[in-house]
């Protein structure tokens, strides 16, 4: 049965043409493609099953095709559901992770933003997480250590708004690359430690993308504004068994779109206004937002 009741499909049928004369960045083939999909999800007008009653031959039932779209609420789900699942299978039993949470100051969104579309920055940005992650080991622990992690990019924060950060699901631990033996990350003065640490290998990832004197007098004055280094957050995991909720919340923003219709609560046609609430991780509590 076609979503026409769903509010997030409505707001598309209704405001995409007038979106893409608002943002020419979105007015490509990718993007109508993957609408296109996702409005007509379920429609039988646009393919589907027919399943017949074998014993009176008259009754009948047709199931339109899914669109298989990212941008789809529906179909996401299921990419979503296979995501945890692979994941879950490459988790350890027995060994501790921690959750790791990389941000970048807001002053590096626009440059983040300007180049939203280009996959060179994003894999710096993979690649910086990384190396923040073995730098910080090896520094604990004195020795060179291989750690294995799962690195996932979100690319909005909890409000919907346009904010890169990093989900990193790292072991409490890694292969020493001399003797080949595992070595145990105990506790160390991460507060102090992993700021300065992340400050270091961000602004070098973006000196390195972007060598223009602009982005060098940024880079400067982060130094100078941060004394402290950046914020992140090292929680400590558990066991893969205890791990499954982490990664199903890492799971949905990579396989559907960053908001689910019963956050949408109420959508003015006419006047185009839109409410929808989020949970604000520093208050704890549930607001509500009207665009």
């Amino acid at each position: 049965m076609p979503q026409k009741q769903n509010p997030f499909v409505e707001i598309f049928k209704d405001f995409w043409e007038e979106f893409k004369q608002r943002k020419p960045a979105y007015a490509t083939s990718d993007y109508d493609e993957v609408v296109r999909k996702m409005i007509s999800c379920g429609d039988p007008n646009f393919g589907y099953i027919e399943y017949g009653c074998t014993h009176c031959g008259e009754h009948k039932h047709r199931v339109g095709f899914t669109c298989k779209s990212p941008l789809c609420l529906r179909c996401g789900r299921v990419g979503s559901e296979n995501f945890v699942f692979k994941v879950m299978n490459r988790l350890h039993p027995g060994v501790v992770y921690r959750h790791l949470i990389l941000t970048i100051p807001d002053q590096l969104k626009d440059l983040f933003y300007r180049h939203r579309n280009c996959k060179e920055l994003y894999n710096a940005f993979y690649l910086a997480g990384w190396e923040f992650i073995q730098d910080v080991f090896a520094k604990v622990t004195g020795k060179r250590l291989h750690c294995g992690a799962i690195v996932v990019l979100h690319t909005t924060g909890r409000k919907g708004n346009y904010r890169p950060h990093l989900h990193i699901i790292v072991m409490n631990g890694g292969i020493d690359l001399i003797s080949g033996e595992w070595v145990n990350v105990g506790y160390f003065p991460y507060e102090k430690m992993l700021p300065k640490k992340w400050q270091w290998h961000l602004l070098k990832m973006v000196k390195d993308f972007d060598k223009s004197l602009d982005t060098k007098r940024l880079v400067d004055e982060l130094w100078i504004k941060y004394p402290n280094g950046f914020y992140n957050s090292f929680l400590k995991g558990d066991v893969p068994s205890g791990s499954q909720h982490l990664v199903r919340y890492l799971s949905k923003y990579l396989f559907r779109p960053q908001i689910s219709v019963k956050r949408i609560k109420k959508y003015d046609r006419p006047t185009g206004m839109i409410t929808y609430e989020y949970a604000d991780h520093r208050s704890g509590k549930m607001e509500v937002e009207i665009i």
